[in-house]
């Protein structure tokens, strides 16, 4: 519920762009919603889920084993909320994606531009939740069960929202548009829980 947001700021669903993109997205060539389609829905699970298990079954280090780790299953709510802010084709968090069911509800957010070259919306995938388990390296294993609030080293944030044990569901929108000669995606995942 949207009700549920004042305190955090303006929730992303009370006034999101219109379907076929924000104010942003109309002075750009060729802005559109990719489609997830039910096979690269499951193709982002299968990524999210596979370092997710590495790292519950000890293999990334210093990480343990994980006591629980469940797999991560997708929410159409999840993702209808980064569909709103993914559409605004503007690069950045928005201040509230919380609902009734995930009234603490994360997002790792990515953007790629490149000219020349072309790749599919599997391999974009990859490199987007990639970079973001990445920073594992930066990140120490007490920072996934609380995360620092005085943190000020490199970023760790999605990686340590990927990780989390807490997180059950995800749901994940991208958005593509053209900037002068390069190509340009937005890649926005909202978490049951930050």
């Amino acid at each position: 519920s949207t009700s549920d947001c004042h305190r955090q700021g303006e929730h992303v669903g009370c006034r999101p762009p219109a379907t076929s993109g924000g104010p942003t997205c109309k002075g750009l060539s060729n802005a559109r919603k990719v489609r997830i389609s039910p096979e690269l829905q499951q193709f982002i699970l299968n990524e999210h889920n596979k370092n997710r298990s590495r790292l519950a079954l000890g293999q990334v280090s210093p990480y343990r084993k994980a006591q629980k780790m469940p797999t991560l299953v997708w929410d159409p709510e999840l993702a209808s909320l980064a569909d709103a802010n993914a559409r605004s084709c503007n690069y950045g968090h928005d201040h509230c994606r919380s609902t009734q069911q995930f009234p603490y509800a994360g997002q790792n957010i990515a953007i790629t531009k490149f000219y020349g070259y072309k790749f599919t919306e599997k391999e974009l995938v990859t490199r987007f939740v990639s970079g973001w388990w990445s920073e594992y390296v930066d990140a120490r294993p007490q920072h996934i069960t609380a995360y620092p609030s005085s943190y000020s080293g490199k970023p760790i944030g999605h990686f340590t929202q990927i990780a989390s044990d807490r997180t059950n569901k995800v749901g994940c929108s991208m958005w593509y548009w053209k900037d002068g000669q390069f190509d340009v995606y937005y890649f926005v995942c909202n978490y049951s829980v930050t």
